[in-house]
């Protein structure tokens, strides 16, 4: 477990539920539909068409054995080719007449637009949705599906116009409207990167975004740290330190290294002196072959930006600015950090010292990290790749409050392991034995909530890492609690208020 956990520290990959299309060959002897053609499946009927009439899914996974047509992604067409596979079976001839399945090859249109960059004309396709099924983009089901589809691929085509703030407000409000879908706040999260506004709208996302995933500490920090704000950006590596060090048999001192740059640049010398003594301190004791692969790359970084904030307070803004002039880049320090040091270099410089050791100003620097982020969201992988993935399948009420016997009886905590996981000082929860998805991650955030209530704890925390949604290790705490993560931690009457309509509790008959 440690060794997982040391390696899943050390490279926090983004993570979320997809759906995978499968390849299976076509059943039609004189190849591909339209339909197949356009987004990869048959004529069928959907799930969102299924879930917003209400009839049982059974029924329909009946109608559809054997299908006339199988599903095959490789057939799927790409750019205008596609454009016209949509539309043909769009039309009337063709006959898609199922709801859901319409607005499926709407999307799917307008991925195949995007694929030629007809930014206007994907985006003219997405919002025709509502123009299309106005009664199904009401439901809940819609809302939760090909809703959040339609939301990701809509800020995907902004970015891909060069409309940035745009693309922010639309993440901004996936973010807010499913607050505990980590998908909606996780992807939202990638387009607020984009900026380097943090109002309070994108505060909200972002927070909610460390409490679905803690390892998302450092990606605030980063945030914070642009905006400005480095006391609180060092104040969440320390937070993210703290919890590395509950869970691996080793601390990670990196943590304590770039977070005393945010409380120098804070003006807190004396805490950064005393976090990097600190961390010195350490390193000199720990053995070689305990130390991380990185340990000592960021400990020479970190010294050497600290030489220069030295120099430069010191009054030798000439050295200062040659130094930082001789780096073309820091892996390791936080970007804020090195915007902050331009800026002052910058204010302090004359026109010939400019010119002696020039040095990239605010703008640039800025620029440059918005377009890093811009290649890592337009890069979607062969065949629009990440596109196809954002498709969600509906989910009706009932797949909701099939959870409400077993996350209502806290006393019997059906969903929790019998013993707390000692090594990690955390219970491992699992709502599966009632289903997965998105209900039942929405059932594990509910349950977790009134358990906390019931052990008279403010609220949760989950552990980093978290694979699956509905299952993973969880701590029970308050503020202030050495264990828990104030930032990450679940206020569990907010919980209960907001997911309690969605998963009642049972009534008595």
């Amino acid at each position: 477990m440690r060794k997982f956990l040391k390696t899943t520290f050390l490279s926090a990959a983004a993570m979320g539920l997809v759906l995978q299309p499968v390849a299976i060959a076509p059943a039609h002897a004189k190849g591909p539909s339209v339909f197949v053609q356009c987004d990869g499946s048959p004529n069928r009927a959907s799930t969102l068409g299924t879930v917003a009439r209400l009839i049982a899914i059974t029924a329909v996974i009946g109608l559809l054995i054997p299908p006339r047509e199988a599903a095959n992604a490789e057939l799927r067409l790409e750019g205008q080719a596609g454009i016209d596979a949509c539309n043909r079976a769009l039309s009337p001839e063709e006959g898609a007449k199922d709801g859901g399945r319409r607005i499926e090859l709407i999307l799917g249109r307008a991925i195949h637009r995007m694929e030629i960059q007809d930014w206007d004309g994907a985006l003219a396709d997405i919002e025709s949705v509502a123009v299309d099924q106005p009664e199904l983009v009401k439901t809940r089901a819609y809302f939760d599906s090909l809703g959040l589809t339609a939301r990701n691929l809509k800020a995907m085509a902004l970015v891909g116009k060069g409309e940035l703030d745009a693309a922010r407000e639309t993440a901004k409000e996936m973010g807010l409207v499913l607050p505990y879908n980590r998908i909606a706040v996780g992807n939202a999260a990638r387009y607020l990167l984009l900026g380097t506004e943090y109002d309070a709208q994108t505060e909200r996302v972002i927070d909610q975004y460390v409490r679905l995933k803690t390892e998302a500490l450092p990606v605030r920090a980063g945030m914070l740290a642009v905006a400005g704000r480095f006391g609180d950006a060092a104040r969440d590596y320390e937070a993210y330190g703290r919890i590395a060090a509950t869970m691996l048999a080793e601390t990670d001192i990196s943590y304590l290294q770039v977070a005393s740059i945010g409380h120098r640049l804070a003006g807190d010398v004396e805490m950064s002196k005393a976090q990097l003594a600190e961390a010195d301190r350490r390193m000199a004791v720990m053995p070689k072959d305990k130390l991380y692969n990185t340990t000592n790359d960021v400990a020479n970084e970190v010294r050497d930006f600290v030489t220069i904030i030295d120099k430069f307070e010191a009054g030798q803004v000439e050295l200062a600015r040659a130094l930082f002039a001789a780096r073309s880049k820091w892996t390791y320090v936080l970007d804020g950090y090195v915007v902050e040091m331009s800026r002052r270099l910058d204010a302090a410089a004359d026109a010939d010292l400019k010119v002696k050791f020039p040095i990239k100003d605010v703008d640039t620097l800025l620029a440059e990290r918005v377009t890093e982020m811009r290649i890592a969201i337009e890069d979607v992988g062969k065949g629009s790749k990440d596109r196809w993935q954002l498709f969600y399948p509906a989910v009706s009420e009932n797949e909701y409050k099939r959870f409400s016997k077993n996350v209502w009886a806290t006393d019997k905590k059906r969903y929790s392991q019998k013993k707390e996981e000692a090594e990690l000082q955390a219970m491992y929860v699992t709502t599966s034995r009632d289903g997965g998805g998105f209900p039942g991650g929405y059932a594990f955030y509910l349950y977790n909530a009134l358990v906390a209530k019931s052990m008279g704890k403010k609220g949760f925390m989950v552990l980093p890492f978290q694979e699956y949604v509905f299952q993973h290790f969880v701590r029970y705490g308050n503020p202030g609690d050495p264990l828990i993560a104030d930032a990450a931690l679940f206020d569990a009457d907010t919980v209960i208020a907001d997911l309690s309509p969605l998963i009642p509790r049972p009534v008595k008959k």
